[in-house]
């Protein structure tokens, strides 16, 4: 009978075998395999340094990153890519960055100082790498020093400094102004800090824009200030030019009174000007001996006032007797008026001068016009408007007052409306309703400094040619008519204080107008085939003016 005994390492000994060691076939696979399960598996290691990518492709989002020589643990495959475990993070890989192999033990790196190996040559770019913006070639590879310690030192061929992937993603350290460190920051944050990225770059943006507009307006500041010192100006009195800002030093040339001078820079205590004359001489002259010209480059000014107007109208025509009662009359009447006006002027050069103006009139009957023909007296209303627009062209004369001789183009119109025109009750005369309008030319005289806080000045316009007037329908005086009429007037403005302007205006109107021709289905009381009327208007206008 055969008895079997096991042996320490599993197999079966047959005690009638006499050779120590002997196995069946069978037991001496069993044997090899428990061999081989004994031996340890080789670990996986990460090769180099690498990132953890949400999902496997190379434009996938970076995770996290794990360092070389680390233990990991394959979860998945899919094709070239792995999906691995390492110290609790979890992430994508390139299995061509995993070995099998020990963890390596972490090294002691030697300090060594940051220094540059290659020194910059002429025509090399000291253009400096950003996270946006690579740097140049030539500032790449050997000619750049990379440290990605956190103590700051440098360890020359150290893997863990190098983050090597194959999207070749350019990972290395760069000069970053503040505004590129916080978006770096965003980045590494993820796309929870796509609103804070967005916040962050509008207020940057708003910050721009307000630094570009205080430098604009600071510019524009400066620059009408040098216009403004660049006016001329006039000697008051007989003066001394002087060659250094004080009284002691040299004296140049003896000023003549109203001589004009220019201006070229101020003391620094700003109560000297250093000048130039017409001659050529230059030098210092105190600045409260001169006075400013009379114009600025360019100036506007709103006028507003209250008024008065008498007017009267003298009408005659060819026919007489008792059945032509309204064929000649005399009225006289007055009325309260508003004027607006704009004027202003626009400097070419130191003798010449454009000129602009726009102005509004409008006036009330106080109380109206008389009417008395013996058995009907009434008083019969009505309003009028005028509205004049002009421009001119002026030459200054060049003395201190600034007295300028203008030409002037313009237009003028103006209606007169009766109350009730169609009422013989409210207007027993049977006047007509008229408009009046034509092109005007004129010339005048301005002084606007004729003292120191008194301006003048004088204009004339007549209207020659194209006037026309028109007359309510069945109330005309003719079948066609020929219209002249002349404005003038005289401006008186004192300077009251800082831009505020007290204005008087005295205004004188004249206009003829011919009939010929007796008006078809005309109701105006008279059959006259020739007519004339004369009219006249005098006003007074008191008001403010504000420089714009």
């Amino acid at each position: 009978m055969k008895s079997y005994n096991i042996n320490k390492y599993g197999g079966l000994l047959s005690s009638s075998t006499r050779r120590i060691g002997g196995v069946l076939p069978k037991q001496l696979i069993i044997l090899c395999i428990s061999l081989l399960l004994a031996i340890p598996a080789a670990a996986e290691v990460t090769k180099r340094a690498v990132k953890l990518k949400q999902s496997p492709g190379v434009s996938s989002k970076t995770t996290s990153r794990v360092g070389a020589g680390v233990k990991v643990t394959i979860i998945s495959k899919r094709g070239s890519w792995a999906k691995i475990k390492a110290g609790g993070k979890k992430g994508w890989v390139k299995r061509s960055s995993i070995a099998k192999g020990e963890p390596e033990a972490p090294k002691r790196k030697a300090r060594k100082k940051k220094t540059r190996k290659k020194a910059f040559v002429k025509g090399r770019s000291k253009k400096r790498s950003s996270k946006k913006k690579r740097a140049p070639k030539d500032r790449r590879g050997r000619d750049v020093v990379s440290d990605d310690d956190d103590d700051g030192d440098f360890i020359e061929n150290d893997d863990d400094d190098i983050i090597e992937d194959d999207d070749e993603e350019d990972d290395r350290p760069s000069r970053l102004s503040e505004d590129d460190e916080e978006d770096e920051v965003d980045e590494l944050l993820g796309s929870s800090s796509n609103k804070r990225r967005k916040k962050n770059k509008k207020r940057r943006e708003r910050e721009k824009k307000a630094e570009r507009k205080r430098k604009k307006e600071e510019k524009e500041e400066r620059e009408r200030k040098r216009k403004k010192q660049k006016r001329v100006m006039y000697a008051s009195a007989s003066m001394s030019l002087f060659s250094k800002p004080r009284s002691a030093s040299e004296e140049i040339t003896e000023l003549e009174k109203g001589e004009r001078l220019r201006f070229v820079k101020r003391s620094r205590s700003g109560s000297w000007l250093y000048v130039k004359t017409d001659y050529g001489d230059k030098g210092w002259i105190r600045k409260d001996e001169l006075e400013s010209t009379a114009y600025n480059k360019f100036d506007m000014r709103l006028d507003a006032g209250l008024g008065f107007s008498a007017n009267s109208s003298k009408f005659a025509t060819d026919t007489r007797g008792n059945d032509a009662p309204l064929s000649a009359y005399n009225i006289s009447s007055s009325t309260g008026n508003i004027d607006i006006s704009v004027d202003g002027h626009y400097l070419l050069d130191e003798k010449k001068i454009i000129l602009f103006d726009l102005g509004y009139t409008y006036g009330v009957a106080v109380p109206g016009i008389k009417y008395n023909d013996g058995t009907t007296v009434s008083k019969i209303g009505y309003s009028t408007q005028a509205l004049d627009v002009g421009a001119g062209f002026g030459y200054i004369v060049g003395n201190r007052q600034g007295v300028t001789l203008v030409g002037r183009l313009g237009y003028h119109w103006d209606h007169f409306a009766v109350k009730n025109v169609g009422d013989t009750a409210a207007n027993p005369a049977r006047l007509p309703s008229e408009n009046f309008q034509g092109p005007t030319i004129g010339a005048g005289i301005n002084v606007p400094k004729l003292t120191s806080k008194l301006g003048l000045a004088l204009h004339a316009n007549a209207m020659p040619l194209l006037a026309k007037r028109s007359q309510t329908q069945g109330l005309e005086d003719g079948a066609s008519s020929k219209a002249t009429a002349i404005f003038s007037g005289l401006r008186l403005s004192y300077a009251w204080k800082d831009s505020w302007i007290i204005k008087g205006q005295y205004q004188y109107t004249y206009g003829k107008t011919v009939w010929n021709g007796l008006a078809e289905n005309g109701n105006r009381g008279h059959m006259a085939t020739k007519a004339a009327r004369a009219d006249q208007a005098h006003a007074i206008i008191l008001g403010l003016g504000l420089d714009l």
